[in-house]
């Protein structure tokens, strides 16, 4: 058994040594990367993806007057966005995913 383990230590090892090289060439990333990760068990995954379409415009009372959102919806759409499209999409995961 003992030589079926050897591997996966291996690769445990490799995988930590890049862990630690990558987060001291970038510190920043890795400190974000590590308050995202503490923070998905708290405010749960749902935030992690409602965060950025809040911050866009998508939200659940519709689109935020001023924001991006607002700015694709009327250069690109005008009044009627077709059902399917990836404004819609965003705009519906706006609207239900929830933080």
């Amino acid at each position: 058994m003992a030589k079926y383990m050897e591997p996966a230590a291996n690769l445990a090892q490799a995988a930590g040594s890049f862990a630690v090289n990558w987060a001291s060439a970038h510190p920043y990333k890795a400190g974000a990367s590590a308050i995202s990760i503490g923070l998905t068990p708290i405010l749960g995954p749902g935030w992690v993806i409602a965060l950025p379409l809040k911050a866009a415009g998508f939200g659940a009372a519709g689109v935020g007057g001023g924001t991006l959102a607002a700015w694709w919806q009327a250069t690109a759409y005008g009044g009627f966005v077709p059902a399917g499209s990836a404004f819609a999409v965003l705009q519906w995961a706006g609207a239900t995913v929830g933080i």
